[in-house]
């Protein structure tokens, strides 16, 4: 089959598994400030999300507009709804198979198409398409990279012009590609190409009248007020345990540099073999104790194997570098160190979206390492692994995504027609709770006064479901709980994205488990009077 044909495959593949997705985590955020970007189309950091307790202002968030012109461009012309939405995220998907496709058969054309596989069926890059803006800037940084190794270009000014150009549209996207900045300067410098530093003009300015843009809007600079993390020693390494845990979470590709591994240890003696075994035995029992302060044992358990998973995988990384033939390029490991300590440092949580973006410089230093000519079997497991995995924790997600598409107009039907029903919560409940004539309750906290009719009263009813983000409820209003929707109870042990909350979208310890929890209750409450109306709680 020609490669082509493959990668056309791979993408139906990875689209199938999103287009009809409910609305999910912040999906919902971008589709509103979307909306509020094609009705105000030269203030999009004016407008109001309601993301927290109350609403307040898009330049609050942690994201710049240009992924958001995209989706109100889109939005105008095809509509919001999922499919039409999804199909551009499809594009996205489009481009980073392409680009990665070409980046592989630059640097590893054994294993161009395996790894590709690997990279666009794994479950970081399926389960995580969803609208939210991971996925182009993945292929935006794939872009910038394939400009970066391409060994033929119309000429270096050419290269590095679309490099900068590249890198702009994706630190527009999201800060978190502000690495791609000083890569592109060490990429110059150290191929003597100083001529065309003028490159590095391009993102500056860029970023000089985004910035100028802001401040003429809104009055400050959106980049420089974005909130700072406390780089202690104990987040860092907190932040780095949970990098380790979801890399291992979301890597059975694992399998195909253990084979490579086992293979090689048919050389080995026999003491070392069994010191290997049993350092990696160890390992996982010390992981397991340490873990188990923070997670019930199986729980702790699974996240051993993500830890030892996660570390394997740095360390076969690490060792690519004895390789003689082919060694892997200076940029891969640039990239990799590049994107990973970015998010170790300055995210405010970790989340498998962020580590997809270390994926890529990954696999193909692990390509590297593999022998000159693919093993077929060893290449069949790890892509049987990968799509186990991964079609089992699309099920899980888009279960837990639909759960609430599909109780948001069963909720307002049963409740009586004439009658005002608010909600708390937000992501993709959120979406459909509107959709459906629900009204969002806002706390005020932003506003000096309520408007008329802006918060629920006696009569009113208040959807609460428990197991998402959302908002409180005002302890002023008295509550009747007057209905309980649940989901039915699960009979077998099934794959989990939730784990809880949303663990697959903000990862404390683990990512996903196998578990029998329901996605959660929802509450209906009743109101039946309201203790005082001295307005809105202060800040």
């Amino acid at each position: 089959m020609r490669d082509s044909t493959i990668l056309v495959l791979i993408w139906l593949v990875a689209t199938a598994c999103n287009l009809d997705k409910a609305y999910h985590i912040d999906d919902t955020a971008h589709l509103e400030i979307a909306a509020w970007i094609t009705a105000h189309p030269g203030a999009p950091m004016s407008g109001l999300v309601n993301w927290s307790d109350s609403a307040r202002p898009i330049h609050e968030l942690n994201q710049p507009s240009l992924y958001f012109y995209i989706l109100a461009g889109w939005g105008r012309i095809f509509g919001y709804g999922e499919t039409a939405m999804h199909a551009l995220q499809s594009l996205f998907t489009l481009a980073a198979t392409l680009f990665f496709f070409g980046i592989a058969r630059i640097v590893v054309p054994p294993y161009a198409i395996i790894l590709t596989a690997l990279l666009i069926l794994g479950p970081a890059f399926v389960v995580g398409q969803n609208l939210m803006v991971d996925i182009p800037i993945l292929a935006c940084s794939l872009a910038f990279f394939y400009l970066l190794l391409k060994p033929d270009v119309r000429s270096e000014h050419t290269r590095y012009t679309l490099a900068a150009l590249t890198a702009s549209a994706a630190v527009l996207m999201k800060y978190s590609c502000l690495p791609l900045l000083p890569l592109l300067l060490i990429h110059i410098v150290a191929r003597k190409q100083l001529r065309v530093l003028y490159a590095l003009l391009i993102p500056l300015a860029i970023l000089t009248a985004w910035s100028l843009f802001n401040y003429f809007e809104y009055g400050s600079v959106h980049l420089l007020d974005r909130p700072s993390q406390a780089r202690t020693f104990e987040r860092t390494s907190s932040m780095g345990l949970r990098w380790v845990i979801a890399l291992g979470s979301i890597a059975p590709f694992s399998v195909l540099v253990l084979a490579d591994t086992l293979g090689r240890m048919r050389k080995w003696t026999v003491s070392r073999r069994a010191f290997t075994i049993a350092g990696a035995l160890v390992s996982i029992v010390v992981a397991t104790l340490y873990l188990r302060n923070r997670q019930p044992y199986p729980h702790a358990l699974l996240a051993a194997l993500f830890v030892v998973n996660g570390a394997y995988l740095l360390v076969a990384a690490g060792l690519a570098l004895r390789a003689q033939n082919p060694r892997p390029a200076p940029l891969l490991y640039l990239w990799l160190a590049a994107v990973s300590g970015f998010i170790v440092l300055f995210a405010p949580f970790l989340a498998t979206r962020h580590v997809l973006l270390s994926v890529p410089p990954l696999l193909l230093i692990l390509g590297t390492k593999l022998p000159a000519r693919p093993r077929p079997r060893a290449a069949f497991a790890a892509i049987l692994a990968t799509v186990f995995l991964s079609a089992n924790l699309v099920i899980a997600d888009w279960r837990f995504a639909d759960y609430y598409r599909r109780q948001a107009p069963v909720i307002r039907a049963a409740l009586p027609s004439e009658s005002t029903v608010w909600f708390t919560g937000h992501w993709g409940w959120q979406w459909y709770a509107k959709k459906n004539g629900m009204r969002q309750i806002d706390l005020r906290r932003s506003r000096p006064e309520p408007e008329p009719g802006s918060r629920p009263g006696p009569g009113d009813y208040i959807v609460r479901p428990l197991a998402i983000h959302q908002q409180e409820i005002d302890p002023e209003l008295r509550l009747e709980l007057h209905d309980v929707i649940s989901d039915p109870p699960v009979e077998r042990p099934r794959f989990n994205t939730a784990n809880g909350s949303a663990s697959f979208y903000s990862a404390h310890y683990l990512p996903w488990t196998i578990n029998r929890e329901p996605f959660g209750s929802i509450e209906i409450y009743r109101i039946t009077g309201v203790t005082t109306m001295a307005g809105p709680p202060p800040d």
